[in-house]
């Protein structure tokens, strides 16, 4: 039986990601490929395991994480999230890994990191222009506004491309 703990842990990253699908099946529709795409498969697999560890840190068996990870998927996508799990999971394990899913690996772990006030060397510089446009916003310390400003240029925008959607 699926215990409390992981039902808590589905449902808190689940939560946390929700919006970003939120925005863009309301802005662009969620395109057929969407979920095939391995960009968005990096991108995505990087921020179910941030969540999920923000959430369960090392509390949690990789076969339970592995259980949440599916549960995950098939909230987000309304599709069959054991077979989005195994697709990322494949790519995160190929030597040399695909540069699409590397790159929204990339991206993701920069953007949940300075979520946590964090940054890395590699996303100095997108952190650094985000704090410009949370200026131009009010703010270049709010953490909002800078993730905002990440998600936009490290996710949505890369997303519009691949897509071919108007930004």
């Amino acid at each position: 039986m699926f215990g409390n703990k992981k039902r808590k842990a589905v449902d808190h990253v689940t939560e946390r990601l929700r919006p970003l699908m939120g925005i863009i099946s309301h802005n662009y529709g969620i395109p057929e490929r969407f979920w095939d795409d391995e960009f968005v498969l990096g991108f995505m697999l990087m921020m179910v395991s941030f969540h999920l560890n923000e959430t369960s840190g090392l509390r949690m068996s990789q076969t339970d994480k592995g259980f949440v990870m599916t549960d995950v998927f098939s909230n987000l996508s309304n599709m069959n999230g054991a077979a989005i799990s195994r697709r990322a999971v494949d790519l995160a394990m190929q030597d040399p890994k695909s540069p699409d899913f590397e790159l929204g690996g990339d991206n993701a772990h920069i953007c949940a990191y300075a979520s946590l006030g964090k940054v890395s060397d590699v996303g100095r510089p997108h952190v650094e222009a985000a704090k410009e446009i949370a200026a131009m916003q009010g703010n270049e310390r709010d953490i909002g506004l800078i993730t905002g400003a990440l998600l936009q240029s490290l996710f949505f925008r890369p997303l519009a491309e691949r897509f071919e959607w108007d930004v």
